[in-house]
């Protein structure tokens, strides 16, 4: 840049897969004054490659007041690839002003799984996920490069990951059986549940209580299929099918919702994209018409009104940024959209009264003949908006005691240790 008040400008994409090595970069030399470099380098690698950046920002003693900024940015996708980034930084100018940022992320099995859990393919959630990564860069190229750029994103997987197709299920009056169900923690093979047995019908609300450690929220995550547990023994019925030989995207697809305790972020991806892919992956799933994007934003404005959510939320990243007020109040929204079981792990958590109100308005918004819901908490104060049909009580892994609403107040009242005791006589 020899020219007075010049810009120079450099955006790159870089993916490599499988055994692919990448080394790219680039020169930002400034000369002249009040000179202006931007430099926004993505590096994607998946499977087993190496991905590297070198960049070289040099101020020369004549650009007086001149400025860089540098973003390089990388992420991974898989345990066995590695990315580096070597800036090459000489200024020789005092008055210069150079940033450099560096960032590697990874896409874990947690992020993975949120999608599955929403019905969106391994394949197309990676693909979201990598092109709200690049969305920076991608948004400067003209219309031609921006589609084929999106387009070599596609296809991606995770190493050693494969989701079979989803298939009908036929729809009955009992929802969810469950059958000495026997779970562990996959890595530790420590065993959570043990031997725990469950009805639900359509039309029901269940809560289940219990202390710290009963394996609570580890029913809910076994349930939707998350890869971190292992079921050893018993049977879990859904609708008249085996739901352990579902993948979580498909017992997604087939109704199955989990409103996560910890919502996962996912950056650069909005909540208007990720609702839409959703939404029309159930849809498709059940043979009827995709909503094109207009007909998505009448249904999805209609929806967030029952929740009482501001429409500018659709377009920020998911999860990214909100108070835990504003999560719980998205996953109040998410389960008003297609569940047909909603499995809520301690939705009620870190909510004022105001947020705990419209949360429950949005269970009972839910609430029919078709539907059934299995609230994880606590405390009893979500009840007192949500009368439940049934209470259970979770120690040790199995289902100690049940009985209708007044069990959550005799537990309130006295606590858990009564159960506890009685459960380890039996």
């Amino acid at each position: 840049m020899k020219g007075d008040n010049s810009i120079g400008e450099f955006y790159s994409v870089a993916l490599t897969n499988h055994r692919q090595q990448a080394d790219t970069g680039t020169k930002m030399i400034h000369i002249g004054k009040n000179t202006r470099s931007t430099i926004i380098s993505k590096g994607i690698s998946a499977g087993n490659p190496t991905n590297s950046y070198r960049g070289l920002v040099k101020i020369k003693k004549s650009a007086d007041g001149a400025r860089s900024y540098a973003e390089c940015d990388s992420m991974l996708i898989g345990e066995e690839c590695g990315a580096h980034t070597f800036p090459y930084i000489d200024v020789q100018n005092p008055t210069a002003q150079v940033e450099h940022e560096a960032t590697t992320s990874r896409i874990g099995e947690d992020q993975i799984f949120y999608f599955l859990q929403r019905g969106i393919e391994e394949e197309n959630a990676i693909s979201m996920i990598i092109n709200g990564f690049c969305k920076d860069v991608f948004r400067e190229l003209p219309m031609e490069f921006a589609v084929e750029a999106a387009n070599l994103t596609s296809g991606i997987k995770l190493e050693g990951k494969a989701w079979a197709d989803p298939y009908w299920i036929v729809r009955s009056q009992d929802m969810l059986s469950i059958k000495n169900l026997h779970a562990r923690v996959a890595e530790s093979q420590t065993p959570i549940l043990k031997g725990l047995d469950l009805e639900i019908k359509a039309g029901e609300v269940h809560a289940i209580m219990g202390p710290n450690g009963s394996g609570k929220s580890t029913l809910s995550k076994v349930i939707a299929g998350h890869p971190s547990y292992e079921v050893t023994q018993g049977t879990v019925t859904y609708q008249g099918k085996d739901l352990l030989e579902l993948e979580p995207d498909e017992r997604a697809l087939e109704g199955v919702f989990l409103a996560f305790q910890y919502p996962i972020e996912v950056p650069g991806v909005s909540n208007s994209s990720f609702l839409r892919e959703s939404l029309n992956a159930a849809r498709r799933h059940r043979n009827e018409d995709e909503l094109d994007p207009l007909e998505f934003d009448d249904y999805v404005r209609a929806k967030l009104k029952t929740v009482d959510m501001d429409p500018k939320f659709l377009d920020r990243s998911v999860n990214v940024g909100f108070s835990g007020g504003e999560k719980n109040a998205t996953k109040s929204f998410r389960w008003q959209c297609w569940p047909m079981l909603a499995l809520l792990d301690e939705t009620d958590s870190s909510l004022d009264i105001d947020a705990l109100r419209i949360v429950a308005n949005g269970i009972n918004t839910l609430r029919d003949e078709k539907h059934a819901i299995v609230m994880v908490t606590h405390y009893q104060r979500l009840l007192n908006y949500v009368e439940p049909d049934f209470v259970h009580v979770m120690v040790n892994g199995r289902i100690a005691k049940s009985g209708g609403r007044e069990l959550a107040l005799e537990l309130e009242e006295r606590g858990y240790d009564w159960v506890q005791g009685r459960h380890e006589r039996e």
